[in-house]
């Protein structure tokens, strides 16, 4: 629902661009560019209600999901001693190596596997992600100094510094699509909270491990 509902954005932005924007050569074609506008407001509208009755099922789900943890909880007051000490065990090895994203400095592998241990979904890594894509942001701008030493970052873009990076040879040409890919997803994260797919984030922890990529918190 987010990625339809963002897509459906982008598309809206776009013929509303093109409408400012574009010399019209016949009534019939701006004709054709305003019906498109009025359908995918309608379908914005339209994925807005739905999107709202999804946040309302998820708040429902988290009350049960509340109640559901009270009754575990009272259940396994009830449990034996040796059960009891069993969880308490596993519990404490699971926050001992959450622990370590802050207490030492983990590789990009070791945060990713650290965070999966309370993933609820393989690709739900919101703390790797977020530093992944700031990495890389940073990563793609240091390549491209490479070609122009002189560049300011405010005044590029990733697809444009992407691209420097393939076209002058710094990276092998097999593993342009892969970024094109981490910078559709990055864009897909922090516009609209989309997570990304696990090969994605697998290349991404991959290719930062790789280049030895600084990590910023």
């Amino acid at each position: 629902m987010k990625r339809k509902k963002y897509e459906n954005e982008i598309m809206l932005e776009d013929s509303q661009v093109k409408l400012k924007n574009m010399y019209f050569k016949s009534d019939i074609e701006k004709k054709e560019l305003l019906k498109k506008i009025d359908d995918l407001t309608m379908g914005q509208k339209e994925l807005e209600q739905l999107f709202k009755e999804d946040e309302d099922l998820i708040e429902i789900l988290e009350r049960e999901r509340i109640e559901l943890r009270k009754t575990l909880h009272l259940k396994l007051k009830k449990l034996e001693l040796y059960e009891q000490n069993k969880n308490n065990d596993l519990i404490y090895e699971r926050l001992e190596k959450l622990e370590k994203l802050w207490r030492h400095e983990p590789s990009w592998i070791e945060r990713k596997d650290i965070e999966s241990l309370v993933a609820l979904k393989d690709a739900h890594l919101p703390f790797t992600i977020t530093q992944g894509f700031i990495a890389f942001d940073k990563l793609v701008l240091k390549l491209v100094k490479q070609y122009n030493p002189e560049i300011i970052e405010s005044q590029t873009n990733l697809m444009n510094n992407i691209n420097i990076i393939f076209k002058n040879g710094f990276l092998p040409l097999k593993y342009e699509q892969n970024f094109h890919d981490i910078r559709k997803a990055r864009n897909e994260w922090f516009h609209a909270g989309i997570y990304p797919k696990l090969e994605t984030i697998d290349f991404l922890v991959t290719t930062l491990e790789d280049t030895d990529a600084d990590v910023f918190i």
